[in-house]
């Protein structure tokens, strides 16, 4: 109660902020941001036309930054609605149900359809190899694909907000985020290549640069691209940036036998973390004759993808400590995504269900699930490399 009070009085305070100066662009982007930091999707759907006179105001005092600023606000706040609406899927046969739900077995949730099929499934393992094969088989995207239309809004607004002011990271790193979620490897090498131009230290646009090349399968020339964006980063960043623990079994309990869990791995010294890393990566090289280890490439890019991908910059998280940020790291790119539950299929079986927050920004395990995931399956099965094409 304390905290819907709190956004009341902020709300309020905007509001008469604006009322009193309402050729203000500063004051209706700070109004924008508070709205889209809130779970009102109504309210942010109409940020972008509450903008618009803030955003001509601005070009008339020549302020660009604030422009770009402005523009950059009116892309988020459309793509996070393009999140809700984002990869809808149906049954093959529709039955009478609020949206698509998962067995019991995994969130408690009753189940629409009667799957007889699942009650043979013992452990939870097979019981999520069924359920992913039971939406392979049952369940279709929505066909045109849902929120096309609003993430080429978004699109359009970053990079508006970039030819405003080039020097608006924040909208470059949005702009490279778009391309990620559209697959558009070859538009961010286009678009990292002129940011780089520019600026040769922008780390984002190497980093996002590393991912594209990775996608396209030029491997040297994602190596050089991570190297230059780690370069850039202090020990520390590089050290969290590149951690083994990532791909470790998570529990203190787990077998140990060959390479320590998270915990006892987060606990070595700088000589022991270097042992394991050294170890792990070398039998993970699918190309031991090449010049880079193209496994390790695979996952610097899995990590920048989630950094870039599944940071929500409005309550300060980093995407690859997300739970979504945390399941790609370790698996990689996911075959299926299935809406408007927000749950994850791979080919080998592997399926997960995240819960929406304010948005799907910030979708997270729900604590039945976050306990299985955690205690069970990634102790059997603690990361996968199927998505390469090597």
């Amino acid at each position: 109660s304390s905290v819907i009070a709190s956004r009341l009085k902020a709300d309020s305070a905007f509001r008469h902020a604006v009322e009193l100066a309402p050729d203000s662009a500063t004051y209706w982007l700070d109004y924008a941001r508070f709205i889209r930091a809130t779970d009102n999707s109504a309210a942010r759907a109409a940020i972008p036309e509450m903008l618009d006179r803030a955003i001509a105001g601005a070009k008339r005092d020549g302020r660009s930054m604030l422009v770009s600023q402005l523009l950059d606000e009116q892309g988020m706040a459309v793509f996070r609605n393009y999140e809700l609406e984002a990869n809808k899927a149906t049954f093959v046969n529709p039955v009478a149900t609020d949206g698509i739900r998962m067995p019991s077995a995994m969130d408690g949730t009753p189940t629409p359809v009667d799957r007889t099929d699942l009650r043979k499934a013992q452990a939870g393992s097979t019981l999520r190899q069924d359920i992913a094969q039971y939406y392979e088989k049952n369940v279709i995207k929505v066909s045109p694909p849902s929120g096309a239309e609003k993430l080429a809004y978004a699109f359009r607004a970053f990079n508006d907000a970039v030819v405003a002011s080039p020097a608006n990271e924040l909208a470059r790193r949005h702009q490279f985020m778009v391309m990620a979620e559209s697959s558009d490897w070859v538009g961010i090498t286009s678009a990292t290549q002129r940011a780089i131009a520019s600026d040769s230290n922008d780390r984002q646009a190497w980093l996002a640069r590393g991912i594209a090349m990775q996608r396209l399968e030029r491997y040297a020339d994602a190596s050089v691209a991570f190297s230059n964006g780690m370069r850039l980063m202090s020990d520390g960043e590089q050290a969290a940036f590149t951690s083994l623990s990532r791909l470790l079994t998570p529990n203190r309990y787990a077998n140990t036998s060959r390479f320590p869990d998270s915990v006892t791995y987060s606990k070595l010294d700088a000589a022991g973390r270097y042992k394991w890393d050294a170890l792990y990566w070398r039998l993970a090289d699918p190309r031991a004759r090449t010049s880079v280890n193209e496994a390790f490439l695979e996952f610097l890019a899995r990590v920048a993808y989630a950094d870039l991908r599944f940071s929500y910059e409005e309550l300060d998280v980093l995407g690859s400590s997300s739970d979504r940020g945390r399941i790609y790291i370790r698996f990689g790119p996911p075959d299926r995504v299935y809406g408007p539950d927000n749950v994850w299929t791979y080919r080998n079986g592997r399926v997960f269900r995240f819960r929406p927050g304010l948005t799907f920004a910030n979708a997270f395990f729900s604590e039945a699930e976050k306990r299985t995931v955690e205690d069970s399956l990634l102790i059997v099965d603690p990361n996968g490399w199927e998505n390469m094409p090597l």
